[in-house]
């Protein structure tokens, strides 16, 4: 086996063969990092809930909004030039509400991200692409953010703290 020169931090050239007397402390930090990422990898479920609801609240919130006001709305998609902009605003309305509320329960969760994001590519088409110079200007987009967030979660699921979780577990998890 062929020995190779070590540098230390202090410039001072050791060779292989020498005790390395800094190596209990590396050993400690090593089973240090692997016990926090044993931790973090048992707490990951935590993420996944915060970002499932908190994205999942923001559309449930703005589709509640939307339907007790859906006057204004209907004007914004008519200057939009949306077709049937009255349809199109009650169905924006209540997908987000509907999809929303699935979301943050846990329940079909990845099926009801999907037409979140078909809403939030209409919305970057019709909203952010007119005035864009760059792709700076779509990854500052806040439904930028929400469509990678739904498209995590399409991949994802919706996690143990779920209704889709314990649905699974009684119905299709073999004992």
């Amino acid at each position: 086996m062929t020995k190779h020169w070590v540098f230390r931090e202090t410039a001072v050239i050791i060779h292989p063969s020498q005790p390395n007397k800094r190596r209990p402390l590396v050993n400690r930090l090593i089973a240090f990092h692997s016990k926090l990422l044993l931790i973090l990898s048992k707490l990951e479920w935590i993420a996944l809930l915060l970002a499932r609801i908190t994205v999942a609240w923001i559309f449930a919130e703005s589709g509640w909004g939307k339907i007790n006001n859906i006057g204004p709305v209907i004007e914004y998609f008519t200057s939009l030039n949306l077709p049937a902009p009255a349809f199109q605003a009650n169905l924006v309305a209540y997908t987000e509400l509907i999809a929303g509320a699935l979301i943050i329960i846990g329940l079909a969760t990845r099926y009801a991200a999907v037409p979140l994001i078909i809403t939030m590519i209409v919305a970057v088409a019709k909203v952010t692409a007119p005035d864009a110079t760059g792709l700076s200007d779509y990854f500052g987009a806040s439904e930028f953010l929400y469509i990678v967030i739904l498209v995590w979660l399409i991949f994802a699921g919706a996690g143990c703290a779920s209704l889709d979780y314990l649905l699974r577990r009684k119905f299709f998890v073999s004992k």
